[in-house]
């Protein structure tokens, strides 16, 4: 035992107890010690070992280990620590490339605003016949009460696929739709009701006919007046998705299904925003192209 080398006082005080434990079975204790020392509990069994030898008869044997445990301690004191390697200071990533943001781009290009928030640069107000004042005001672009539409028309070129657009908007006062987002879809419009048909439909008209209370995209959803709302929607050949507040409130393949808008948002066409007996607030108008990857990853799955 004395000959070999020990890593530790307590690999040393193992080998001793083990030793002790095979001499003499009456030191039922010491086994015992042994056995927690070996599921893992090293703390206790060396003193409680030491307590019961000192009870017991082997009173030189207990000193014999005392003596080992004290030696290899003034040894194992005497050694210069091991010289420890200083902890590696963080680093800084790396800037990104010229390249490197290229690709960024190239993946999910960026968002272009269509509302300077300053001016109706870029917008007219249409003739509905019914409508209330347009004005820009605190930063917001505003369609005030009317008996009936009020909105805005974009007169820009703008993409007819492959892109999303997104937009902050609030129902100041009244009780319909204060976001009706006319857009476009190859060469034929549909439009985005958010809040019609008494103030919770949300839904695409039209479809095969049927406006957004009546075909499948119909859903009712509670919205607060004064309150923003983000509305996101996404347009490729085969597919409209539109989430509200980054909730998906449409998912709808339209493949091979008819697409028109209805009349009283004629005016709206190629892109447009109205709201209905309804003062509306915009503070958000943007749009971005979609990336070849979106673009696949949005077709509907048997489709890609």
């Amino acid at each position: 035992m004395l000959q070999e080398n020990y890593e530790t006082e307590d690999a040393l005080l193992k080998v001793a107890l083990q030793a002790l434990a095979v001499q003499d079975k009456e030191l039922q204790d010491v086994q015992a010690a042994i056995d927690e020392w070996q599921a893992g509990d090293e703390g206790v069994p060396v003193e409680r070992a030491f307590a019961e030898l000192k009870k017991s008869r082997h009173i030189g044997i207990f000193a014999l280990i005392v003596s080992l445990y004290c030696l290899y301690g003034t040894l194992h004191a005497a050694e210069p620590p091991a010289a420890t390697k200083p902890a590696a200071a963080p680093q800084a990533a790396a800037p990104k490339t010229d390249k490197a943001e290229k690709d960024d781009k190239a993946i999910k290009p960026e968002w272009t605003a269509l509302f300077d928030g300053k001016s109706l640069t870029n917008w007219t107000a249409p003739n509905f016949g019914t409508q209330g004042e347009v004005e820009v005001k605190d930063g917001q672009l505003i369609l005030n009460f009317g008996d009936g539409c009020t909105g805005v028309t974009w007169t820009k070129d703008f993409p007819k696929s492959g892109y999303e657009i997104e937009v902050e908007a609030m129902r100041v006062d009244g009780r319909d739709f204060f976001c009706g987002l006319t857009f476009p879809v190859g060469e034929d419009p549909l439009t985005l009701i958010i809040g019609g048909w008494g103030g919770s439909v949300v839904g695409i008209s039209s479809l095969d006919g049927f406006s957004a209370v009546e075909n499948d995209t119909a859903s009712q959803q509670e919205f607060k007046n004064k309150q923003w709302y983000k509305i996101r929607l996404r347009v490729i050949p085969e597919r409209i998705t539109a989430w509200i507040d980054d909730k998906e409130v449409v998912d709808r393949d339209i493949r091979g299904a008819k697409l028109s808008i209805r009349n009283e948002v004629a005016l709206s066409k190629p892109l447009g925003l109205t709201s209905w007996k309804t003062t509306a607030a915009y503070k958000t108008i943007q749009y971005r192209l979609l990336s070849d990857k979106e673009k696949a990853e949005a077709k509907p799955k048997e489709v890609k």
